[in-house]
């Protein structure tokens, strides 16, 4: 996988999963191998075997909503990176990825609550700093979004993106 060269992965793992029919590792490289290829469909088949295999394997859920979220079937995507959160409350992409989702949809409450929570558990995450800036502009709370946006500065100078939104 590593070397780009995913066919021969696939092939490789699919040959390998005939000695292990059960293995969620091999069914989970095979959807990476997938996913790198931008094959997402494909790439959900095999995530969803693992996930078959293992309902509480919280990186194979996650893989799940990832690339729902890619094929941008969000409220699925919502729904698995809900589930994650339910398993690992503190997965940070997850919530990450789940109040992006949120926040695009227009949820901005449901989003400013997993950016504050990304933000206590990783208060150097200039990302959910931005983000959870651009929910509060949202909500006409201008002076926390600078709040955000300032400490975000502080975090990164010159950040193309945090000195345009500031």
């Amino acid at each position: 996988l590593r070397q780009g060269q995913h066919r021969e992965a696939v092939r490789n793992f699919q040959v390998a999963l005939a000695h292990e029919p059960g293995s969620v590792q091999i069914l989970n490289n095979i959807g990476l191998a997938y996913a790198k290829m931008q094959d997402f469909s494909s790439a959900y088949e095999w995530y969803e075997k693992a996930y078959r295999q293992d309902t509480h394997d919280v990186e194979t859920l996650f893989s799940l909503a990832w690339v729902e979220r890619k094929r941008q079937r969000y409220l699925h995507a919502r729904e698995l990176f809900q589930k994650v959160l339910d398993l690992q409350p503190e997965h940070q992409k997850a919530l990450y990825l789940l109040g992006d989702i949120l926040k695009t949809a227009g949820d901005y409450d449901g989003a400013m609550w997993h950016f504050q929570r990304l933000v206590r558990l990783d208060p150097h995450s200039i990302d959910a700093h931005v983000s959870l800036g651009q929910c509060y502009e949202q909500g006409k709370q201008y002076s926390r979004a600078a709040q955000l946006y300032s400490h975000a500065l502080q975090l990164t100078p010159g950040r193309a993106d945090v000195i345009f939104l500031y």
